[in-house]
């Protein structure tokens, strides 16, 4: 890759963007935030958490979501839905007896049934 001398002395030499000064200050008030509430705040209760502690410096929702993914923070997800069946690894599960064979040769020869 061709870089012109003069772009790589002007990126070196470039002071540190007013995004990436918000951005580090934004990180240390989320890393406390979410320390504070047992790491289990999601991106919405965060942004409003956040909010309400800093509330002369507001910050927008994705900004939050955007730097919780960076830094790789997450809150812990609702559990929705139910686990009915735990099956057990050590139990023998029946075989295959028709051995992915559905075709019968006569009829009520072959039957199948799914209790699913």
């Amino acid at each position: 890759m061709q870089i012109a001398p003069s772009g790589y002395y002007a990126r070196k030499s470039r002071p540190v963007s007013s995004r990436s000064v918000m951005d580090a200050q934004i990180d240390e008030r989320l890393q406390v935030l979410h320390a504070d509430n047992l790491g289990v705040y999601g991106v919405r209760k965060l942004w409003k958490a956040y909010n309400r502690a800093w509330p002369q410096e507001p910050v927008a929702r994705c900004t939050v979501e955007r730097r919780m993914r960076a830094l790789g923070l997450a809150g812990v997800p609702n559990s929705r839905t139910t686990r009915t069946t735990r099956s057990d690894p050590a139990r023998a599960t029946p075989g295959d007896r028709l051995e992915r064979d559905f075709t019968a040769p006569v009829p009520d020869r072959r039957w199948v049934a799914d209790i699913t």
